[in-house]
């Protein structure tokens, strides 16, 4: 996304060690868009057709971006890499683009060095998220909220309003989940996956397993963040 304004709350929920060209970029507004941007020793946190996501520490918001490959790739959850990318904004989503590079600039890589352990998601509230989405943006994040199914919409995507505050509402979308299964008046647990922006919103994109149905008495203080970090791949 368009950097937004960024409030003091953010810089002390990120931690005092925030340097890294993906914070950088994601919050610092180091770059412009077309400029190339290394990012050496990155995690590799999530991974789609088209691209994957990387992390790297500290691990808190602002410190994962997208990266698109095209398809054919090979990155693999938990590579070790070091990724030199064009830095564009695509349909406001930040992205690092390796695969679209012209032959007469620098060629853009993504090299894997090693493996390394994959860090968890972050844990935030369905309100606290949407206060203040663009950090999170690219993030795998637990929302830690239950939810109730209140629209099923085109294109597999699907709204959820947060049991926990009773007003806060967030979209979902398919990637890896079948929404399929979905009914409006469904209950799920929590919400794990990767925080995305398309189509003018932000939304979800649950894991297979990121959107448990329960019981609609919806007891997600029941569910241990060590259960939760236990279902993550």
């Amino acid at each position: 996304m368009k950097k937004l304004v960024i409030v003091s709350i953010l810089l002390l929920c990120a931690g005092a060690v925030q340097a890294g060209p993906i914070y950088d970029l994601q919050i610092g507004g180091a770059y412009v868009e077309g400029e190339y941007v290394l990012v050496p020793g990155a995690v590799v946190t999530a991974v789609a057709t088209y691209g994957c996501v990387i992390s790297e520490a500290p691990y808190g918001p602002g410190n994962s971006v997208w990266v698109y490959l095209g398809a054919g790739h090979t990155a693999q959850i938990g590579d070790l890499v070091d990724v030199y990318g064009v830095y564009d904004e695509y349909y406001d989503l930040t992205e690092l683009d390796v695969a679209d590079y012209t032959a007469s600039d620098p060629a853009a890589y993504f090299l894997v060095i090693g493996t390394a352990d994959v860090p968890p998601p972050l844990v935030v509230t369905a309100a606290a998220i949407m206060a203040d989405p663009e950090p999170y943006e690219s993030s795998i994040v637990w929302i830690s909220d239950g939810f109730i199914v209140t629209e099923l919409l085109t294109y597999g995507e699907w709204k959820a309003i947060s049991s926990e505050d009773g007003t806060t509402v967030i979209w979902f979308d398919d990637y890896w989940y079948d929404e399929t299964v979905l009914n409006v008046g469904d209950c799920a647990n929590w919400g794990l996956g990767m925080w995305t922006y398309s189509f003018d919103d932000w939304k979800l994109e649950p894991f297979a397993d990121g959107f448990p149905l329960t019981g609609c008495a919806v007891p997600s203080e029941q569910q241990s963040f060590g259960h939760i970090k236990g279902l993550y791949r």
